[in-house]
């Protein structure tokens, strides 16, 4: 009973409810009307070549790289979501999918962390079997769906993105 309790209070300490969590992430016609905004500041040069996007993931970090060098334009470590709004603009779908990725990553980052302390805290007692321990594994599995719908609408947004860059540049003459 105690477990449900604390779950519960985890819960309200993290806005509500899972629901309540996405629900606050950025709507789709918000993320619209920037794409318009930014869509005349991308260059016309930008071929699938120059400019598509991929996911680099090392031990120690996360983040979107452009073309072939690998230059680094986002960072998934501590995503800003204003930061994957601007670069995800200028297609519709792609957006839409990193709003759903801002969202999942609002709910399974708290999840993580809380039941990361709560497991820890649970380890460092005599009996390491207690409610903290259960509580926070209890959090972390709370947080895997979170973490796969995460996962999947970032791949989403890189596809779409790429999928709405020209193969090759016009030619000028």
């Amino acid at each position: 009973m105690k477990i449900f309790l604390r779950l519960g209070g985890a819960a309200l300490l993290f806005g509500g409810s899972a629901r309540t969590l996405v629900a606050q992430a950025p709507t789709t016609a918000a993320i619209t009307s920037a794409a318009v905004a930014r869509a005349a500041v991308i260059a016309p040069a930008c071929t699938y070549a120059t400019c598509a996007l991929r996911l680099d993931r090392s031990i120690w970090h996360r983040r979107i790289v452009r073309d072939v060098t690998g230059t680094p334009v986002a960072s998934l470590d501590m995503p800003r979501a204003s930061e994957l709004v601007q670069l995800f603009a200028t297609s519709d779908s792609a957006s839409t999918y990193a709003a759903q990725y801002i969202g999942a990553e609002r709910v399974s980052r708290p999840l993580t962390i809380a039941g990361s302390a709560l497991a820890a805290i649970g380890m460092l007692q005599d009996k390491r079997m207690n409610g903290y321990t259960i509580s926070g594994l209890s959090l972390v599995a709370l947080s895997i769906p979170f973490v796969h719908r995460q996962e999947r609408a970032l791949r989403r947004a890189i596809w779409w993105y790429n999928a709405d860059l020209p193969a090759v540049t016009p030619d000028p003459h």
